[in-house]
């Protein structure tokens, strides 16, 4: 159930199981993800930047629609990168996630993106 009308959050960090997991590809450069869809979501992006960015959450790029099947893969490019998965539904995008203080982490500002909206509650 959704209360409001946001989407919650992806692979929620404190919830045991639904940790977002990583692979990576060195032939490739191809990231692979599997995460827990977020309550109300009709879709996901993947919001990244260089790791040199991620105290500042310096998001340089997106794959914007992989869905919510559970698992995406995208290609950042050369280098060393941080991400993030945000579910949204189409009006609205949810959640990044909290950060290591518990806050809220900043939403980016790419082509891709919808406004955000923190207000669902998920059970």
């Amino acid at each position: 159930m959704v209360v409001g009308t946001g989407p919650g959050e992806a692979s929620h960090g404190n919830a045991a199981g639904q940790q977002m997991r990583a692979t990576y590809d060195r032939a490739t450069g191809v990231i692979g993800v599997t995460y827990t869809s977020a309550c109300g979501a009709s879709d996901h992006t993947i919001h990244y930047g260089p790791l040199a960015a991620v105290a500042t959450y310096g998001y340089s790029g997106a794959a914007c629609d992989v869905g919510t099947a559970g698992s995406a893969s995208f290609n950042p490019g050369l280098g060393s990168f941080f991400f993030v998965i945000a579910g949204d539904n189409g009006t609205w995008e949810g959640s990044y996630g909290l950060d290591g203080e518990g806050s809220e982490r900043p939403a980016g500002t790419l082509p891709c993106g919808l406004p955000q909206i923190l207000n669902a509650v998920c059970d």
